[in-house]
């Protein structure tokens, strides 16, 4: 099955997951749910209301997702070299080069909250809980900067 991630802004303690052994896209929600939900510090940084374990996974699951995405166009980009688009009409090829742009926009949101997961995990900018009880103790003190 999956691997739950530490998130306590779930209603009623479920915990979303990193979905293994599915596609990478299976864990998209949970991504966005932890890298929406960030508390701006004010000190330019994010404090993700996850633990550090969990962030790690996220922001593994982030760039699994990026890269089935590269596989994914390159594979209609291979199928749209073979085909022969003047037997296409002009949706299906108006439909083709949006459905590029869709998976790019996501591509580049999925990209940017590995980033900032990796970025948060430098930092210490994360929930330190108790890993028997997955209780929050405290948010962030912000870390060390080396």
């Amino acid at each position: 099955m999956g691997r739950a991630i530490h998130f306590p802004l779930t209603p009623k303690g479920a915990q979303p997951e990193i979905l293994v052994g599915e596609s990478h896209f299976s864990s998209i929600p949970a991504i966005f749910a932890v890298h929406s939900t960030g508390q701006y510090d004010g000190d330019h940084s994010t404090i993700f209301q996850t633990d550090k374990a969990s962030l790690d996974r996220l922001s593994n699951a982030a760039r699994d997702a990026s890269g089935e995405i590269n596989d994914t166009v390159q594979v209609i980009a291979k199928l749209g070299a073979n085909a022969k688009f003047r037997e296409l009409d002009e949706w299906t090829t108006t439909s083709l080069m949006w459905t590029f742009n869709r998976l790019a926009e996501l591509r580049e949101a999925l990209d940017q909250a590995a980033t900032e997961f990796e970025y948060a995990l430098q930092r210490g900018h994360y929930l330190r809980v108790n890993p028997g009880s997955y209780e929050s103790e405290a948010e962030s003190e912000g870390g060390h900067h080396d």
